[in-house]
């Protein structure tokens, strides 16, 4: 009992006796969660196998909420990965500055860098990116992730880093207006993501009204954890061209995103709970900003 109480969401398994060969048997059972992800004392966990082990920031996004798939994605399955790829780049590359150059999430972009860029080079060889003559470009944007992801951090550097950083998104935008633009995403699949945007501020909502309730208990610290990765995935939709929503509606998406992601990087002192209250003003505002957004998103008929 005194390790589910340090589950969250909590576990409540399920206890009872046996008897075999004159002994006494303790049977405990654990039904499947329904949540996406579970955290013990601020960290996401996954089941790999016969072992439960941390989760990584990709597999976190990845348990949270599925991809937004283009038209088309199952005969071209190289134009859904080639989306997928250039829409993290961009939101990298709109990451806070001052953010993106700490640690641990430096060196979190700099392993995605790598994946990416090898995701890239892997595409640049398909008879797709060959047929569309976008084999070199696939290349050289590989090429702008190895140099994000080799950047040394040095006293005074950070202009450089930062110079890569936009010079990676330039490129990853222009790639995404000429091949992933001009190719329509279903009403669908557009409905399917902004019901789960809808479903992620119901989430964070009653979140951040737990952790308002009580500051000193650690639901501050798992809030910023878990909201670190839905802020990734609405931020990263807003690439997408969704025809529901007016373009300014994006924009504000965007914008609450990445503040929201941001929402990680903010430090706790020891200032008598200050710092963990401004945390969750800050955070209260932003839920706010996308309730009020998500307010406008078209209803449909079932």
């Amino acid at each position: 009992m005194g390790v589910c109480q340090t589950i969250d969401p909590p576990v409540r398994p399920k206890i009872g006796w046996a008897s075999t060969n004159g002994s006494g048997v303790l049977i405990v059972t654990v039904e499947k969660g329904s949540e996406s992800l579970y955290y013990v004392d601020g960290r996401a966990y996954i089941r790999h196998g016969p072992v439960s082990r941390p989760a990584t920031p990709a597999e976190i996004r990845a348990a949270l909420v599925p991809a937004a798939d283009t038209e088309g994605a199952k005969n071209h399955p190289e134009l859904s990965t080639l989306a997928d790829v250039l829409a993290d780049v961009r939101r990298w590359s709109d990451t806070d500055a001052d953010m993106r150059s700490l640690k641990p999430w430096v060196d979190e972009w700099s392993v995605d860098a790598e994946t990416y860029a090898s995701k890239l080079r892997d595409l640049s060889v398909t008879d797709w990116a060959i047929e569309r003559h976008v084999y070199e470009r696939l290349e050289a944007l590989a090429e702008k992730l190895d140099e994000v992801a080799q950047s040394q951090r040095y006293l005074g550097g950070g202009d450089s880093f930062d110079d890569e950083c936009n010079s990676a998104g330039f490129a990853a935008a222009e790639l995404m207006r000429e091949l992933v633009d001009p190719v329509e995403i279903s009403q669908e699949t557009q409905r399917e993501v902004l019901e789960v945007v809808a479903k992620l501020t119901r989430k964070l909502t009653q979140m951040w009204e737990r952790a308002g309730k009580e500051i000193f208990d650690g639901r501050v610290e798992k809030a910023q954890q878990e909201t670190y990765g839905i802020g990734q995935q609405i931020a990263k939709w807003t690439y997408f061209r969704l025809s529901l929503l007016p373009a300014s509606t994006l924009l504000d998406l965007r914008r609450i995103g990445l503040g929201l992601l941001q929402l990680v990087s903010m430090r706790v002192y020891m200032d008598g709970g200050a710092s963990l209250q401004r945390i969750v003003d800050d955070a209260q505002v932003l839920v706010n900003e996308l309730k009020a957004s998500v307010e406008e998103f078209p209803r449909f008929d079932r």
